[in-house]
């Protein structure tokens, strides 16, 4: 439970960095700023934000998978660290590799991954922001049991 919890509440930050990255970069960038009304940037940061969260679900469920397989490696905390690094991007990768090939039933392009290129960032300051609560919950399994 702890694990899918840690992976939750870094998901939770990863989708809320990538809506900002996301619309700091799309939606600003594309309008007039000073045609934008702050209630209609936050209207659509609300709805780029639900729809990132709810296409990003399997990214949780194989992040969650990949954090469990990882806590029961006989490698050191650091060495975790940064496969939990890798593992993430992974996820992220076959959730797109998912999406693409139940939606076009072929491969991603890579210009299509140029156009996601906010996932990553956001997923890399997530769990650059999580990385000490990491470290607590990979030390919290490998002691005695005393949580």
């Amino acid at each position: 439970m702890i694990f899918f919890l840690h992976t939750l509440k870094t998901w939770f930050i990863a989708v809320m960095i990538t809506d900002m990255i996301f619309v700091f970069t799309n939606v600003v960038e594309d309008f007039n700023i000073l045609h934008i009304g702050v209630a209609d940037l936050i209207w659509v940061s609300f709805v780029i934000y639900i729809f990132g969260s709810f296409s990003s679900l399997p990214t949780l469920l194989i992040a969650f998978f990949f954090l469990t397989i990882l806590n029961d490696l006989n490698i050191s905390i650091t060495e975790k660290a940064f496969l939990w690094f890798l593992l993430v991007f992974i996820s992220v990768l076959l959730t797109i590799f998912i999406y693409g090939f139940l939606i076009d039933n072929t491969l991603v392009r890579p210009e299509d991954l140029v156009e996601m290129w906010p996932i990553f960032p956001g997923a890399f300051l997530a769990v650059s922001f999580r990385l000490n609560n990491f470290f607590n919950l990979i030390h919290k399994t490998q002691d005695d049991g005393n949580f």
